[in-house]
């Protein structure tokens, strides 16, 4: 099965520490960020772009962010998941992952039509995400 085009986009805050946040789609690692120390991350926003087209897969798919090793402060804003330019996750509220919070999981179902057909409406996409133990449902 084709994957098309899957662009996984969001920003992070404070993330400095090599292999400080963690980036799974279906259990499979997209990316440890950063790559080494990056001392300029410091304290500031960095907006950050994935290829996430052989992570996709039709079906319910796991997107997780967690962190890679304890840390205090690290946030995630602005979090895009697109499928041949079909918007299927759009969350622009920051959330901070911290030891209390280690981790944000959103859930999305994908049909056979969304990976091979760049013009499908979607009807109904369900996005959970779980914050500091509660399950929170979007419904598009």
């Amino acid at each position: 099965m084709s994957n098309g085009n899957v662009e996984l986009t969001f920003d992070g805050f404070d993330l400095d520490y090599d292999g400080e946040l963690e980036i799974y789609l279906n259990g499979r690692l997209v990316d440890k960020y950063p790559h080494g120390d990056m001392i300029e991350n410091e304290e500031v926003w960095v907006s950050l772009v994935y290829d996430a087209s052989s992570f996709i897969k039709q079906g319910a798919n796991e997107l997780v962010f967690t962190l890679g090793q304890p840390r205090r402060g690290n946030s995630i804003k602005n979090v895009k998941l697109t499928v041949n330019g079909i918007m299927l996750i759009q969350d622009f509220k920051t959330y901070t992952i911290a030891d209390e919070s280690p981790s944000l999981a959103y859930t999305v179902t994908v049909g056979a039509q969304a990976i091979s057909t760049p013009t499908l409406t979607i009807a109904a996409v369900v996005v959970s995400a779980i914050i500091a133990g509660y399950i929170l449902y979007k419904i598009f």
